[in-house]
């Protein structure tokens, strides 16, 4: 499976490689490589963050207003009178 730090570790070799370019064609195509491989391990870490955030009624996460109200027992009081 294709990681954020193996993409990085592409961009290294990338860097690595067109520093061995004089300045020209060759050497711009590495650096290019380099930062699509930088942008791609970035879209990654995005996309594993998105995974791992839980949904709103998850019950160990955040919730939507009214997604936990719980039905309140119709109880009397003493006097047998409504609670309202």
């Amino acid at each position: 499976m294709l990681t954020s730090k193996i993409c990085r570790a592409h961009a290294s070799k990338c860097t690595q490689v067109a520093g061995t370019f004089p300045p020209g064609k060759h050497r711009d195509m590495f650096s290019d490589m380099a930062k699509q491989w930088i942008s791609l391990a970035a879209n990654i870490e995005r996309s594993e963050d998105l995974l791992d955030t839980p949904t709103a009624n998850d019950v160990n996460g955040p919730h939507r207003f009214g997604s936990r109200i719980e039905k309140r027992k119709d109880t009397t009081t003493e006097a047998g009178d409504a609670p309202f």
